[in-house]
């Protein structure tokens, strides 16, 4: 793949050699399909001009790292899936993934970095993505000053796929980059598959009769990847059954061929082929159980692809989410498979096989590659910045501002005034007693009016029954707190969720805006709010803010002062003088959006 002499650092090639530039690959032997679309990768760039270099990044980080992570995965795959199932999940978990991350990257970054220096690439471009947290880490030190790129071999997004410092990340399918995006944090483009040229060329009439096909014969494909995993016998015999004869790929587990050799009639049974696109396309279709690699050579090679047994974690996740998008049939049962397999006799070419080579109509992932830019390192001020966030605690956990802005900072949805439609916002807050509640209620019938009423965990506790006829009416009832102003999120949120559960339980729904009792609404108490958004800016009812109403408004009565009522009808007055109409919180945004 590449000249010894290119892949010489420059110190030591002769005088006067060019070198052309070099892309590093940085791939794993777990299981076949990372090193298969490493190769395709390197072809690709070899193409535009580079010199390929494909390194196994875990046999860099270390032979026991290898061992482990390798052996590792083949235990839970063949004696404990059930592992592998729970361990995918968990790290779908933000703090999860997040050490799922570092402790490779803290393991094998220094290695990377050596065989950065000896190789002296141009781009950097990793097919494992334990290897993107390697380089990711050296990232984030200001040691990776070239571009780096993640190629995700998985259609299916997971947070562990994709780092925040690569330059791109790589996706097969514009549905796949879009969600590799949102976890990402960093550009995510679709590219075409990194798949062999020869699949899709091959010669069905010469690929059959060195197989030993007949041309009437239906023959199908039984894939187990390279290492021969899952239940291939069961599978054999279900095609059997249909009809069809299986051609099965056993890859290096001599065990299985063995097996089948000697109790699968009329099958023909390989080892590990390196003729996989010929065996591809002198078959009618596939059959796998590992969606990666496999899957996208038979989409190149323009056959229906059936995932039947997959494996769990990743498989799993690949087959539901190729079957959403209509790229596989995914079986989840032996007669199932018989009936896909019936079924695909009636119809050889279904609409899976059009839309998964439309896969192929994309950029390539070399000239992506070629396009891309180092980021630059992050700049490391701790002290600096540590000394600004302490000045900016206050401001931006009390006041309204500052919360305002560090709760778009952070993502967390909150209501605030404003808005061009002619509504006013009224929020009404009960006393202990509800000695108003009725007359409240008749008030903004009789005007056509609807408010939200906070109600805190005191007041659900002292008068469920007040509280759950508010909401059999209609009305719209949210979190009034559990009393007391908590900065620290952790007192925050314990005792906000206390009042949702509350109220919950009461009236069976579950509040959509929160107000402390307290009054102004903290920073604390925004990062603890989970499904509830906090209400910034309300204005307390008073004559003087009766008097300078807007619409957009949001105006908050409290009931337990002895002139409530009063308030209630000086604001239903002022709202009908300046034609604004009187809503709840809910028809505010809606009037907005």
């Amino acid at each position: 793949m590449f000249s010894k002499t290119d892949a010489l650092p420059r110190s030591m090639r002769p005088p006067g050699t060019h070198r052309p530039p070099v892309a590093l690959i940085l791939t794993a032997p777990v299981g076949g399909g990372h090193d298969a679309a490493a190769r395709a990768v390197a072809r690709e760039l070899e193409e535009r001009g580079y010199t390929p270099v494909i390194a196994n990044a875990l046999r860099r980080s270390g032979r026991w790292v290898e061992w482990l992570i390798v052996r590792g995965y083949q235990f839970q795959l063949r004696r404990a899936p059930w592992t592998y199932e729970l361990l995918y999940r968990l790290l779908k978990l933000r703090w999860a993934s997040r050490f799922g991350k570092w402790l490779p990257g803290f393991v094998g970054a220094r290695s990377i970095r050596k065989l950065l220096n000896e190789v002296e690439p141009g781009v950097v471009v990793t097919t494992y993505h334990l290897a993107g947290a390697m380089l990711g880490r050296l990232r984030r030190q200001g040691k990776l000053p070239i571009p780096a790129a993640a190629m995700i071999t998985d259609l299916a997004p997971h947070p562990m796929w994709c780092y925040p410092r690569m330059d791109a990340h790589l996706a097969m399918d514009e549905r796949s980059a879009a969600g590799f995006g949102a976890l990402a944090k960093a550009p995510t483009l679709a590219v075409r598959p990194p798949v062999d040229p020869a699949f899709g060329r091959a010669n069905r009439t010469e690929g059959r009769r060195d197989l030993g096909i007949a041309d009437a014969e239906r023959a199908v494909a039984v894939v187990g990847g390279a290492w021969g995993t899952g239940h291939l016998a069961e599978t054999v015999a279900s095609c059997t059954a249909a009809g069809w004869r299986p051609v099965v790929v056993t890859g290096r587990n001599e065990a299985l061929r063995a097996q089948l050799e000697a109790s699968a009639d009329g099958a023909i049974v390989l080892g590990f082929v390196d003729n996989m696109p010929s065996v591809l396309g002198a078959c009618d279709a596939i059959i796998v159980n590992a969606p990666g690699l496999t899957c996208l050579e038979g989409f190149a090679s323009r056959v229906p692809v059936l995932i039947h047994d997959p494996i769990p974690g990743h498989g799993r996740h690949n087959a539901r989410y190729m079957e959403e998008c209509g790229l596989v049939t995914y079986t989840r049962s032996q007669a199932h498979l018989t009936k896909a397999l019936e079924a695909l006799r009636d119809d050889p070419r279904p609409l899976q096989v059009a839309r998964a080579a439309r896969l192929f109509e994309g950029r390539r992932c070399a000239d992506v590659i070629a396009g891309l830019h180092a980021s630059p390192a992050p700049r490391r001020r701790r002290a600096a910045v540590a000394v600004l966030v302490a000045c900016l605690i206050p401001a931006l956990t009390t006041t309204r501002v500052g919360v305002a802005e560090t709760s778009d900072l952070l993502r967390r949805h909150v209501v605030e005034p404003g808005g061009r439609a002619h509504d006013l916002a009224l929020c009404i807050r009960f006393g202990r007693d509800f000695a108003h509640e009725q007359q409240a209620l008749a008030l903004l019938r009789a005007n056509g009016a609807n408010a939200t009423f906070f109600v805190s965990s005191d007041d659900t506790g002292d008068r469920p029954a007040a509280v759950r006829r508010l909401v059999a009416d209609g009305n719209e009832v949210g979190n009034g707190g559990a009393g007391g102003r908590k900065i620290l999120v952790p007192f925050a949120r314990r005792r906000d969720r206390r009042a949702a559960d509350q109220i919950r339980v009461v009236t069976g729904a579950s509040p959509q805006y929160s107000m402390p009792a307290a009054g102004r609404v903290t920073l604390g108490q925004v990062l603890a709010a989970s499904s509830e958004r906090p209400v910034l800016g309300a204005v307390r009812a008073n004559d003087h803010s009766l008097r300078r109403i807007r619409p957009g408004e949001i105006v908050v009565v409290d009931l337990s002062r002895p002139d409530g009522l009063d308030l209630i009808a000086s604001l239903l007055q002022a709202a009908d003088s300046s034609g604004l109409r009187v809503v709840d919180l809910s028809q505010l945004l809606a009037a907005r959006a």
